[in-house]
């Protein structure tokens, strides 16, 4: 069970978390290791020549950030709830009810920020070109399939939006590692100053 499974009720999730206490644990153990690695990834970014010389906007790291630290809750979340509701058909309690809720909120609103960031990061990929002009239409579309994450209905999208924005990261981070993104942004500065 996924930490962000819900069923269509919030005494059935509850009950379905109960029953199920390890697999929602480890997925929430999941989800906070990917918002510890999401904020370490925007420190990273935040720290590039690109946004210390404002080739780029401080947003966009500073969204992943956010959408790290809103990752970390909701994950640790899922812990709590994990390790604390009552099972043999003991009722939860209204404490329960309102970490649930607020799992949910953390989890999707830090999604709904790293969505954020892609759709403002493609603005800049697509100005500078190369490579990342074809990425561009990729993030911009990824960040907006990842703005229907609040539309509960949705979850196969929901997963799908995560399958590939974890391929992105590594894609992107990869790029940023080796140098590759900021040789495009040199190489716009150079043209742009001429």
């Amino acid at each position: 069970m996924a930490a962000d499974a819900d069923g269509e009720t919030l005494e059935e999730t509850l009950a379905a978390i109960a029953d199920s206490r390890f697999p929602y644990a480890l997925s929430g153990a999941g989800r906070l290791a990917s918002g510890v690695t999401l904020a370490i990834a925007a420190w990273y970014l935040s720290r590039t020549w690109i946004i210390r010389e404002r080739f780029a906007t401080p947003i966009v790291p500073a969204l992943f950030g956010i959408s790290g630290v809103l990752t970390i809750v909701s994950g640790l979340l899922a812990i709590v709830l994990a390790l604390t509701l009552p099972g043999g058909g003991e009722t939860a309690t209204s404490a329960h009810e309102s970490i649930a809720g607020v799992r949910w909120v953390t989890g999707v609103a830090g999604f709904s920020a790293a969505g954020l960031a892609l759709m403002i990061a493609s603005l800049y990929q697509y100005r500078v070109g190369g490579r990342l002009r074809m990425i561009a239409p990729i993030s911009a579309v990824l960040g907006g399939s990842m703005q229907l994450i609040w539309v509960p209905d949705l979850i196969v999208l929901h997963q799908l939006t995560g399958t590939l924005f974890f391929v992105w990261l590594i894609v992107i981070g990869a790029m940023l590692l080796t140098g590759r993104v900021e040789q495009h942004y040199r190489a716009f500065s150079v043209v742009k100053q001429n």
